[in-house]
C-alpha cells in the first residue's frame, strides 16, 4: 500500500473531533474526491489548531475517511472547520522517497 502524495489538498471538518477520533467528518464531496485519489493507498494530513499540529495517517474504508491518529506524538481536538492539508514533512519524505519515485 504506497502513500499517495496529494499536492494542494485540503478539506475541512464538518463537525468537531476529540483527540480519539478515528473517522474524520468530511464534506462528502471532499470525502469522494479523497477516496478517488487514494483508492487502498494512504497519505498523511496535516491538522493544525492553537493547541499544536497533528500529522495523520489517512486512508479510505468504505468510502469513509479513516485516519491514524498522532503520527509525530501528538493527537489534539479540533472544532468544526478546522482544515486539514496535505504537507510536505519528515513522514511524508520517508514514506513517498523509498517508493521508487526519484
Amino acid at each position: 500500500m504506497p502513500m499517495v502524495f496529494l499536492d494542494n489538498f485540503c478539506l475541512n471538518l464538518t463537525n468537531k473531533i476529540t483527540a480519539a477520533t478515528t473517522i474524520l467528518p468530511v464534506d462528502p464531496a471532499d470525502t469522494q474526491e479523497l477516496c478517488e485519489a487514494l483508492g487502498t493507498n494512504y497519505t498523511f494530513l496535516t491538522l493544525n489548531t492553537p493547541l499544536g499540529s497533528e500529522v495523520m495517517k489517512v486512508t479510505c474504508v468504505n468510502g469513509t475517511v479513516v485516519a491514524v491518529r498522532a503520527q509525530m506524538g501528538l493527537a489534539v481536538s479540533a472544532p468544526k472547520g478546522t482544515c486539514l492539508c496535505f504537507k510536505v514533512n519528515k513522514l511524508v519524505l520517508d514514506n513517498y522517497l523509498p517508493q521508487g519515485y526519484c
